[in-house]
């Protein structure tokens, strides 16, 4: 019985899978002239390991060297007649910003520390979502980070964290 569960389990996950990525490749990439980005480096030291919470990585070393935080700050140039909403969501699907949108306007991603990143123990990959009225997906912005370190903006290479 365990058998069969895991096999439906497993066919739904591979069949749902490739329809959830291809509608994400339906939404358009947002042209390049109505925003402009910065990459900014800041740098900081990691705070500590949560209270009570026991950590099996090296994520939460305390160290006292301060370390490279990568943010990417968004400027909004101009809007297209059906924009109406931003919302930025991490690959892990948290919402991390949303706002009705207006000029001028301008908003921080912030990614993590450049070395997290790279090795993947914090979100790499964000979603900059354009909504119309309706709710409706208009158009997108990608923010990446590879293992290599490479930081991609709409799947084109920008530079090395």
């Amino acid at each position: 019985m365990m058998s069969i569960i895991r096999f439906m389990v497993g066919l739904m996950c591979f069949l749902v899978t490739p329809v959830a990525m291809y509608g994400q490749d339906m939404v358009p990439f947002r042209p390049d002239t109505t925003y402009n980005f910065k990459l900014d480096y800041d740098f900081k030291t990691k705070p500590p390991l949560p209270q009570g919470e026991i950590s099996y990585t090296e994520y939460y070393n305390r160290s006292s060297d301060i370390l490279p935080y990568v943010s990417v700050k968004i400027a909004m140039l101009n809007l297209v007649e059906s924009d109406f909403r931003v919302k930025v969501v991490n690959n892990q699907g948290d919402q991390v910003y949303s706002r009705k949108l207006r000029l001028p306007m301008e908003f921080d991603v912030n990614l993590g520390f450049a070395e997290d990143l790279k090795e993947k123990l914090v979100p790499h990959l964000y979603y900059v979502y354009f909504f119309d009225k309706d709710k409706n997906i208009q158009s997108r912005i990608t923010i990446e980070v590879t293992e290599t370190g490479d930081f991609l903006l709409n799947d084109k290479v920008y530079g090395k964290l």
